[in-house]
């Protein structure tokens, strides 16, 4: 079962239920929570975890991201998950789903999408017109 939300839903702290740790609300180096497409009630997100476009993630109920995971692609996290540290998920224009009750182990590298190496240049930075 996938996590409900609604489309184009900022996340909104104060009514989106505790992101504690048990010692306090939570901080991030890396990004603003309110920027994230939707998080759920009762999550945990480490510190140092580094999204590099939370508007392309949603975050459903009761899950825990841990430190130094790192996500740069399209997510979508279902309830009662658990992201371990030092998890990577990467893959451009890709997409990652984890359904409800999923994890993925410390140390985890996941690639939604890649280039295509035939005929062509092959780097992220690199416009369309110049790939194969």
């Amino acid at each position: 079962m996938r996590t409900a939300h609604k489309p184009g839903m900022k996340a909104k702290l104060a009514n989106s239920g505790p992101i504690y740790a048990g010692r306090g609300r939570m901080r991030n180096a890396f990004f603003d929570f309110r920027k994230l497409k939707h998080l759920g009630k009762n999550v945990i997100i480490g510190e140092y975890v580094r999204i590099r476009r939370p508007e392309q993630v949603v975050i459903g109920d009761c899950t825990i991201l841990d430190d130094f995971t790192y996500i740069s692609t399209h997510l979508e996290v279902g309830r009662f998950v658990h992201i371990a540290s030092n998890t990577v998920i990467v893959g451009g224009d890709g997409q990652c789903v984890y359904e409800d009750f999923a994890g993925s182990s410390p140390g985890c590298t996941i690639i939604t999408c890649s280039d295509d190496f035939v005929g062509g240049l092959a780097c992220p930075q690199i416009p369309r017109r110049f790939k194969g």
